[in-house]
């Protein structure tokens, strides 16, 4: 972009140059004919005036386009430089946006190797943990198991207490009655120890009256 404007600025000095190149033969002409029209003060004729003003008219048309141009020029070099001014900031802006950007990749670089390294700590973390799940299931399956086999002696011991129990209340019934019978048993002996006694008294009595 530097050398853009150098090159216009060179353009515009060469056009400066060129302008006053070009304007140095007229005016050295002007004074060639200046020191020269004393010599020939007696001998002018009206063509050679009439020639001569068409020249200074000529001279002075070239004077005034070359100073349009050079005013163009001046012009294009102005908005030239405005446009390398504005190239410049935006150049500027640009490379604060790629060191910024430079950056944020940089920053977004170290983010993914921290992610990289979290993702191998948590997928190595579920292997361990599915490997714990296998296993605590495993156990699970066994605890299960053992569960069942102890409901099932708990079964197994309720149905036997109930059995006893059963058993139980048989043979508390059959002692009540037992117990009834020997009640029964125990009046009716005494009944019969009551009727051999007094079997007996009379017998004795009876012995002693005949006696």
């Amino acid at each position: 972009m530097r050398h853009a404007s150098g090159a216009v600025e060179g353009g515009g000095r060469e056009i400066r140059k060129e302008s006053v190149g070009q304007r140095q033969p007229a005016a050295w002409g002007a004074r060639q004919r200046s020191s020269a029209a004393p010599q020939f003060v007696g001998k002018r004729t009206p063509s050679y005036n009439v020639q001569s003003r068409e020249v200074q008219a000529q001279l002075m048309e070239d004077v005034r386009t070359k100073d349009r141009g050079l005013q163009e020029a001046n012009q294009r070099v102005a908005l030239l430089e405005s446009s390398v001014a504005k190239l410049q900031s935006q150049l500027r802006v640009a490379g604060d946006k790629c060191d910024a950007q430079a950056k944020e990749l940089e920053e977004l670089r170290s983010s993914n190797h921290e992610l990289r390294d979290f993702r191998s700590n948590a997928t190595r973390s579920i292997s361990d943990n599915e490997l714990n799940c296998v296993k605590l299931q495993e156990r699970l399956r066994g605890l299960v198991l053992t569960l069942k086999s102890r409901d099932e002696e708990a079964q197994s011991l309720r149905d036997q207490y109930q059995k006893q129990d059963s058993y139980i209340h048989i043979l508390t019934s059959q002692n009540d009655q037992l117990t009834e019978q020997n009640k029964k048993n125990e009046v009716s002996l005494k009944k019969a120890h009551h009727i051999i006694s007094t079997q007996l008294r009379h017998i004795k009595g009876r012995g002693n009256v005949s006696a």
